[in-house]
């Protein structure tokens, strides 16, 4: 777990999604057959952009449910790096959605209006596909490449947490059970609602942050974690570095733009 997914790798469902649609003639003269493909790509794009970032929303959601134990030192770097691939998924779409596809269609709508042909209404669509295209990577093989393992690294270890931790998960109630009987063999017969609720919730957490924090320190789940986080490192500035060399060769300023988003706090030392 943890490395660079292979070119042998089958493609799950979610990751070819596509939509089709039969247009009608005459819509058909504009909304053509190659339209629709390049439609298709940008949709299938960012259905999965979208399917992983809800992926990782899962594992933060799974995460809070730790909040309450003591286990931080432990589970700090899991958390830290299901910050930042979370964080780069959501500055992706936004890029994309609301930096990209947004502009562009109003852009194409504004065109229309001055539209005199149905040369000029082919020209603004097609552009406005085209540019679409571009500014989100899939007219360059490279970029789309490393953006796409990016993607399935964010995705496998948005899997593999939220399978760890539901296959580590303590049900709370008989741990507090077992907490009590523990605690108060030979007592008489109290029941655990006659307990202080506040000594046993504080016993529970103990106890569970205990085992939790020996499986957060086993050597397998450190080796993984520390497996994702160097490979998602390494392709998160491949592709900052393949976006600024390819901004500054096309005049692209939409790239840098992004390079500006996924690198805001410079986290990552870019070369001039």
């Amino acid at each position: 777990a943890g490395g660079v997914p292979g070119k042998d790798k089958v493609p799950k469902g979610v990751e070819v999604f596509m939509l089709d649609y039969k247009v009608r003639w005459p819509v058909s003269l504009v909304v053509s057959k190659r339209a629709i493909t390049k439609y298709q790509l940008i949709f299938r794009l960012l259905f999965f952009a979208r399917h992983v970032e809800r992926c990782l929303k899962a594992t933060w959601k799974a995460h809070q449910g730790m909040k309450e134990l003591n286990v931080r030192a432990a589970a700090g770097r899991s958390y830290c790096l299901r910050h930042c691939m979370l964080g780069f998924m959501q500055n992706v779409v936004y890029y994309m959605t609301y930096e990209v596809v947004e502009p562009r269609w109003h852009e194409m709508e504004a065109q229309l209006q001055s539209a005199k042909t149905m040369d000029d209404v082919l020209e603004f669509h097609s552009k406005m596909q085209d540019t679409v295209l571009e500014e989100c990577l899939l007219t360059n093989k490279e970029l789309l490449n490393v953006l796409n393992k990016i993607m399935l690294i964010c995705l496998l270890f948005s899997e593999n947490m939220n399978k760890f931790l539901d296959s580590h998960n303590i049900d709370q109630d008989r741990m507090a059970l077992a907490v009590w009987e523990d605690g108060r063999e030979g007592q008489g017969p109290q029941r655990p609602s006659d307990v202080d609720s506040a000594t046993l919730r504080r016993e529970r957490i103990e106890a569970q942050s205990n085992q939790k924090t020996i499986e957060l320190r086993q050597k397998g789940y450190v080796q993984m974690i520390k497996k994702y986080e160097d490979n998602f490192n390494r392709l998160h500035k491949d592709l900052m570095t393949r976006l600024a060399e390819h901004s500054r060769v096309h005049k692209n300023q939409h790239l840098m733009n992004l390079v500006t988003r996924l690198n805001y706090n410079a986290f990552f030392p870019m070369s001039t």
